[in-house]
């Protein structure tokens, strides 16, 4: 199954009190029973070009990664995907994976055997940038829709972990992601994400409580503050939460 869609996304670090109190305040609709795990694994180069590049805030930038969604009471869902911005738009293009930990050759060959729009762009990717698993990131997102409009997605992530060795999915053991903590216990990353315009009332809440966009990426934030510093220098290093 391919997936794809364009929407505009915008980024907020906040408290978990702050969280709580938008939730509250604006009886925001719980998209899913509850919390659930999302395990990512993303390629890059030996050099970390594809990080190095993204960081520099180009007007194009492209990642690949795979993304494993445990939504509790349901199978897990892992998608191969291809994530573009352009101009402040996110586009991003999709393929359903049928197995749980594919390696660099698996993924190649399946793709060609798809044969759709989407599997042929994934492969000319993976063929023209040379790209290998690289880092793992996981972390427990819960996710709502703005009442009245469905189409408005806000979610909520916390416990962001990473790890540059055992880059493998942890199956349907939720909760079981450990790594490198890289925000506080406190701290929320929200993500507010759109087809269109952000509705007034959640406009109007997010300038009275101050909070406002800033430029976050998971992935460059572990990127800048630990393996570009050195922090994390050996790949096979056991890292424990």
């Amino acid at each position: 199954m391919q997936v794809f869609f364009a929407r505009h996304e915008e980024k907020y670090l906040l408290s978990a009190e702050q969280a709580h109190g938008l939730i509250r305040d604006l009886a925001l609709v719980r998209e899913n029973p509850g919390e659930y795990l999302v395990q990512s694994i993303y390629f890059d180069t030996d050099n970390w070009d594809v990080i190095r590049s993204s960081i520099e805030k180009p007007l194009y930038k492209e990642k690949l990664r795979l993304r494993c969604y445990d939504v509790p009471g349901s199978d897990p869902q892992i998608y191969l995907e291809l994530k573009k911005k352009f101009n402040g738009v996110v586009y991003k293009q999709r393929e359903l994976i049928p197995f749980l930990n594919p390696d660099h050759f698996i993924l190649g060959t399946f793709l060609e055997q798809e044969d759709s729009h989407t599997s042929r762009e994934l492969a000319y990717y993976l063929h023209k940038t040379g790209v290998q698993k690289k880092i793992f990131l996981s972390y427990t997102r819960a996710a709502f829709t703005f009442p009245g409009q469905g189409s408005v997605r806000i979610t909520f992530d916390r416990d962001v972990y990473f790890r540059l060795h055992n880059l493998a999915f942890n199956g349907s053991a939720y909760g079981s992601a450990y790594g490198c903590p890289i925000l506080s216990d406190d701290m929320r990353v929200m993500e507010l994400k759109t087809a269109g315009g952000i509705p007034l009332g959640l406009a109007r809440y997010l300038s009275e409580k101050q909070i406002f966009p800033v430029s976050f990426s998971k992935y460059g934030r572990c990127y800048s503050n630990y393996i570009f510093n050195g922090e994390i220098n050996n790949p096979q290093e056991q890292i424990s939460a």
